[in-house]
């Protein structure tokens, strides 16, 4: 596996910093999958989790949204627009890049990334989603810097069922045509179920659900981690089998 780093110009001259993974014994266009973390986190668990998806020959791009990780700033200036932002101008980056078979880039998003991934269907065009734990906000207060939002108010709304009527990443799902893998931790602290389900119905395509026994939102456990890993393994054999 080769780690290259990588800085990506964003909006208002600011730069997200990543790096790029590969298995240099593939050449040719190679299909990538871009991974977007989750709300405070980082990459830092990812390369451990894309392993087994380098060695079938995919590309993996990854960084830290402004606010998180190593790309820096302060997290209490930037809005969930900002976030999605950097997003696009990860996309952006790597379809400009050599050596990238841009009609195959899949986006695997984690919680807060899970929604983000949702929303780049709308603006770039995306093969595969897949979502671990995704998030869900309600419409409101987008371009608003996420820390002010009432964590209460954003807990209660997810208890709530929603359709694509009602909020703006039920529409988006439903309009992607493309294939979804959906990873539900049994346990997860975070997201209430509803959420899930609620994705699980607005979708309009070919969809694969799995719910991770005895998992938490972040799949800390080692072999709960683990089998979301093989889980997102056997998913993209399958693909490459059709």
């Amino acid at each position: 596996m080769i780690k290259t780093n990588i800085d990506i110009s964003t909006t208002n001259n600011e730069k997200v910093k990543g790096f790029v993974l590969r298995d240099i014994s593939f050449t040719g266009k190679r299909p990538v999958i871009l991974v977007l973390h989750g709300w405070t986190s980082s990459t830092r668990r990812f390369p451990e989790r894309v392993e087994p998806l380098l060695k079938m020959g995919y590309v993996c791009v990854m960084f830290d949204m402004r606010g998180h990780g190593n790309t820096g700033y302060e997290l209490a200036n930037y809005s969930r627009k900002d976030h999605l932002d950097d997003c696009l101008a990860a996309f952006d980056y790597i379809s400009k890049s050599g050596n990238v078979d841009n009609d195959n880039i899949s986006v695997l998003g984690s919680s807060y990334g899970g929604y983000m991934a949702v929303l780049l269907t709308e603006k770039r065009p995306i093969k595969n989603l897949i979502l671990l734990a995704p998030a869900q906000y309600q419409n409101e207060m987008f371009t608003k810097p996420q820390l002010t939002q009432d964590e209460k108010e954003r807990r209660q709304y997810r208890l709530q069922h929603h359709t694509p009527e009602d909020n703006h990443a039920l529409a988006v799902i439903h309009n992607f045509k493309g294939k979804i893998l959906l990873i539900q931790p049994e346990l997860d602290e975070q997201v209430p179920a509803q959420v899930a389900s609620d994705y699980l119905q607005a979708m309009n395509t070919n969809y694969t659900h799995k719910i991770i026994k005895g998992a938490d939102h972040s799949f800390y456990n080692k072999d709960t981690n683990k089998q979301m890993i093989s889980e997102v393994e056997k998913w993209f054999k399958k693909q490459n089998e059709n």
